[in-house]
C-alpha cells in the first residue's frame, strides 16, 4: 500500500533504485480484484514493493505526489486508467525499467474494450494509429476526456521503446507489435486467479437452465448478442445472472421485447453461478472484442467443458482446444444452428479440467518481476 509519509516540506520521497508494482486498482471481489490477490503476492515474493489504493478507496492527493518521487527505479504498473494519464507518463519518464502488465487493449483503444456498441465484431480502427478514434468513442472505464486519453496514446507510442510489454496471449502480443512495431519486447505470462480448484462434490442447483450467460452486463461482453441469439433458440432456457434492468439499461427500456426464455436471476460466483456454470448444458462467453484471458471463459471450461463463444481476429479463444468451445459467429442464425448441433453431444469434462488447471498456473507471472529485463536492454535494441 502507498505509504503516507509525510514531512512539513512535503511527501517524504521513495527510495531511488527500488522495485515497485503500482497498481491502480486494489484487491478485491472483482475478476481485476481477485487477480490482484495473485499478483501482489507474487510481487511481494520476488522483494517488489506493492502501491495500491485501500480497498474502495483512491490514492489520495497526498499518496500521488509520494508516487511522482519514484525514480531511477524498476517498475511495474497495471491498469494504468485508474492512474491517471499524466502520473503514468512522469513515472515512465523517470524510470529506467519499465513494465506495463497489459489486461485490457487500453493501450491502443481508449474505450479498454475495443468494440463498437450495436455490432457484433471487435473494433481494429485505431490499431496502429490511435488519432482514427471514431465519433461515437468515449473513455472508458473512466471518464478521462477524449482530448486527454488520445494524448496519452501517443504518448505510449512515442515511448513504446522504454517499456517492457507483460501480456496474457499470443493474440494480445501480436496486438502490441501492429500498434507498437515488431522490435516492440513483449513477453506473454498469461493470467490466473487460481480459482480452478476441484472439489469432493458440486452441489446441484435447484433450478436447470440449458445454456447460462456468463459475464459482465457490458455490450462488448456479448450480452446483447446472447439477449438476442435468445429470439433464435426459443426451446433452450437461458440463465442471465443479473436484473432484467441492466439489460433494459442497454438497450432503451422495457418497451423493447426479450425473448421468453432469458431468465434473470441476480447472483454472483459465489451465491448460485458456479453451480449453474457447472451443470448446464454450455456456457455462453461471446465477447465481441479482442479479449485477453478472461477468468469467466477460464472458470466455465474447467467447471463446465463447453463453452460459446464468438470468433474475433485476436481473441483468446483462438488459444483453446477445440473441442472445448462452440466457435459462434456475427451471424446469429449459424450461430444458433452451431448451438443446436453441439448441446447434445457429450460434454468432455475431463479434458477440459485438465486444459485448465495447466493454464491457470499463475506461475509465469512471475517472469514479470525478474531481474533480467533492465533498460540496458531496451537500449541495446535501440541502438
Amino acid at each position: 500500500m502507498a505509504e503516507n509519509m509525510n514531512s512539513p516540506e512535503g511527501p517524504i520521497p521513495f527510495p531511488e533504485g527500488g522495485a515497485y508494482l503500482i497498481a491502480g486498482l486494489p484487491p478485491g471481489n472483482s475478476g481485476s480484484g481477485r487477480f490482484f490477490r495473485v499478483l501482489f503476492q507474487h510481487a511481494i515474493d520476488c522483494g517488489f514493493s506493492v502501491i495500491s489504493p485501500l480497498p474502495g478507496q483512491e490514492f489520495t492527493a497526498v499518496e500521488r505526489e509520494q508516487i511522482r518521487t519514484i525514480s531511477n527505479s524498476t517498475i511495474v504498473i497495471a491498469h494504468p486508467q485508474y492512474l491517471g494519464h499524466r502520473l503514468v507518463e512522469q513515472l515512465i519518464e523517470s524510470n529506467s525499467d519499465i513494465r506495463l502488465y497489459v489486461l485490457d487493449n487500453g493501450f491502443f483503444c481508449l474505450q479498454s474494450y475495443n468494440h463498437i456498441a450495436g455490432e457484433m465484431r471487435e473494433c481494429l480502427e485505431c490499431l496502429g494509429n490511435p488519432r482514427k478514434v471514431l465519433p461515437i468513442c468515449r473513455s472508458h472505464p473512466l471518464p478521462y476526456p477524449v482530448p486527454e486519453n488520445m494524448e496519452f496514446l501517443l504518448f505510449l507510442q512515442k515511448n513504446a521503446h522504454k517499456i517492457s510489454f507483460f501480456c496474457q496471449t499470443r493474440g494480445q502480443e501480436l496486438m502490441l507489435k501492429k500498434h507498437f512495431g515488431e522490435t516492440t519486447r513483449t513477453t506473454i505470462v498469461g493470467m490466473s486467479t487460481n480459482e480452478c480448484v476441484v472439489t469432493d462434490a458440486d452441489s446441484q442447483p435447484n433450478e436447470k437452465f440449458d445454456l447460462v450467460y456468463h459475464g459482465a452486463t457490458h455490450s462488448a461482453k456479448g450480452v446483447l448478442y446472447a439477449i438476442q441469439l435468445a429470439f433464435l433458440i426459443p426451446e433452450l432456457r437461458i440463465l442471465f445472472p443479473c436484473p432484467v434492468n441492466e439489460i433494459y439499461d442497454l438497450i432503451g427500456g422495457p418497451r423493447v421485447p426479450l425473448s421468453e426464455n432469458c431468465i434473470f436471476r441476480p447472483m454472483t460466483w459465489e451465491n448460485g453461478l458456479k453451480e449453474h456454470v457447472t451443470h448446464c448444458r454450455m456456457v455462453l462467453v461471446p465477447s465481441l472484442w479482442s479479449a485477453p484471458v478472461e477468468g469467466s471463459l477460464i472458470k466455465s471450461i474447467f467447471y463446465n467443458g463447453r463453452v460459446g463463444v464468438v470468433d474475433t481476429a485476436f481473441g483468446f479463444h483462438h488459444e483453446i482446444p477445440e473441442q472445448f468451445v462452440c466457435r459462434l459467429t456475427p451471424d446469429l442464425r449459424v450461430s444458433a444452428d452451431k448451438i443446436r448441433q453441439l448441446i447434445d453431444t457429450p460434454i468432455p469434462r475431463e479434458e477440459a479440467r485438465k486444459w485448465s488447471q495447466s493454464f491457470n498456473n499463475s506461475v509465469h507471472l512471475n517472469k514479470i518481476f525478474e531481474a533480467d529485463c533492465s533498460a540496458k536492454e531496451h537500449m541495446s535494441q535501440r541502438g
